[in-house]
């Protein structure tokens, strides 16, 4: 995930697979997580959304008031849960970014 705009829509895709494998997800959950801190709580993640699901694809839409965010650094992380199994795609940080346009 990349740094993006405050208050635009944000769409983003996944593709899970398995050592090069692609792997059918529909069944599963897949979540993506942004909090300001990584030790606040999942309760108080300023966006937790799940995905959209179609073969091995995850797909994240987020809105504009969504996205409406305080500007600065934030963190976060794709999870994915298989049966017990449980995967972080992806982690890290991402900025807020200002918009120029008005």
């Amino acid at each position: 995930m990349d740094d993006f705009v405050r208050g635009t829509t944000v769409a983003f895709d996944y593709t899970m697979d398995i050592d090069g494998v692609a792997v059918n997800i529909e069944s599963d959950s897949v979540q993506w997580i942004l909090k300001r801190s990584k030790t606040d709580s999942d309760a108080e993640a300023v966006i937790l959304k799940e995905a959209s699901k179609s073969g091995s694809v995850a797909s994240f839409t987020l809105s504009p008031s969504e996205t409406d965010l305080s500007l600065g650094q934030y963190w976060h992380e794709l999870k994915w849960t298989n049966g017990e199994n449980v995967y972080i795609i992806d982690s890290g940080r991402l900025n807020v970014l200002d918009r120029v346009f008005d």
